[in-house]
């Protein structure tokens, strides 16, 4: 590449698009979030299950922010896969929401 192309493209980046750099970072700190959470969710169920109180609002939660992290990977990337995992799991979260409301009403 030479400097008037590097140039060039530099004055057609749109203000509030990020670089790759920045969007490496972003996902990078998303898949970290969603591991983090993960953790957090197994531990809230463990203690949840010990007190014997409904524990489908943690795994909701975790399978959500999955499912977004997937989401935002094809949003980026257009890949299949990524929408089908996105897709996947955003149906396990409102599953596991959806059973959780139900036995918090009976």
């Amino acid at each position: 590449m030479d400097r008037e192309e590097i140039l060039k493209r530099a004055q057609n980046v749109k203000k509030n698009q990020m670089n790759e750099m920045q969007e490496f970072i972003e996902r990078s700190g998303c898949k970290y979030a969603v591991i983090f959470g993960g953790i957090a969710c197994v531990v809230l169920m463990i203690a949840k299950i010990a007190a014997g109180v409904s524990w489908y609002d943690t795994y909701c939660i975790w399978a959500i922010m999955s499912g977004s992290l997937h989401l935002y990977t094809w949003k980026k990337t257009r890949a299949r896969s990524a929408l089908r995992l996105a897709l996947a799991w955003l149906g396990v979260g409102i599953l596991f929401g959806l059973c959780y409301i139900f036995e918090i009403l009976r």
